[in-house]
């Protein structure tokens, strides 16, 4: 899984866990074509880096926005 990846990928021991927003726009095969972010900590920015040019399942129309936001609990 993706999320799973870029959360292990961006992960360091002191990290703002600020709440963030990344969004991809997928082309008709899944292919993720353009990346946006509301957030701009370091875990917010390596998260959308790591997203850009991934594949996710084919979308049922194009072009197609989806979206993740992760906040965190103490």
């Amino acid at each position: 899984m993706l999320l799973d990846r870029t959360a292990s990928d961006c992960a360091t021991p002191v990290q703002p866990l600020d709440r963030f927003v990344n969004v991809a726009g997928l082309d008709a095969p899944g292919f993720i074509k353009r990346t946006w972010r509301r957030g701009d900590t370091t875990l917010a920015i390596c998260d959308e880096r790591e997203q850009r040019g991934e594949t996710l399942p084919a979308p049922p129309t194009t072009p197609f926005p989806v979206s993740r936001a992760l906040g965190f609990a103490p």
